[in-house]
């Protein structure tokens, strides 16, 4: 079955729910419950046998920007993190992610290595979530004995997922060139004279 088939018959099933697309998940259970049983068919489809490999991190409230879905391997070597949005999207792989309790806003540059972490945010789009799917069967079954591969395989994923995550709103990868490598902004230079 094709990631996008199987997409396909995954969203003919909760569309039959009444809160589709469970925007209100974070005032409403049903919809909360709804989206964490989402998310799981989703990692663990598209991880296949690997999904055995991971434990849960930390446990999943209703908080309006914390993870639905969270994830870590046994070895704590590999992190899935998947947030939903409410249009769009985006995501990173962090390949540098360092101690094994860091958070997102803990990365201190040259941090240790040895850890990755692939954090996505999506809302129930049929394309983004092929591209989450893809994301996550790639990441979780690709032997990454270096973090050079990491960095590689995030730039791959900006070059075939960024149109999918592209919304009339927002371009999550504006900053970021044609083979996925980040471009630095141009900086304005004050004259402090």
């Amino acid at each position: 079955m094709t990631p996008s088939s199987y997409i396909d018959l995954l969203l003919k099933k909760y569309r039959q729910a009444p809160q589709f697309p469970f925007d209100d998940w974070a005032e409403d259970a049903v919809s909360f419950y709804a989206l964490i049983n989402l998310w799981d068919e989703v990692f663990r489809t598209a991880a296949g046998e690997r999904a055995s490999d991971y434990v849960a991190m930390q446990d999943v409230s209703m908080e309006e920007f914390s993870p639905l879905f969270d994830v870590v391997t046994a070895r704590r070597d590999r992190h899935v993190t998947i947030r939903h949005a409410r249009e769009g999207g985006g995501f990173l792989l962090v390949s540098k992610a360092g101690d094994a309790d860091f958070r997102p806003e803990d990365i201190p540059v040259g941090a240790l290595p040895d850890r990755s972490w692939l954090d996505v945010s999506s809302d129930l789009d049929q394309d983004r979530l092929c591209a989450v799917f893809e994301m996550i069967r790639d990441y979780v079954r690709t032997p990454l004995p270096n973090l050079g591969l990491a960095e590689k395989m995030e730039q791959r994923f900006i070059v075939h997922h960024r149109a999918a995550f592209r919304t009339d709103l927002d371009d999550p990868f504006e900053d970021y060139d044609e083979e996925g490598r980040y471009i630095e902004p141009p900086h304005d230079d004050e004259d402090d004279s």
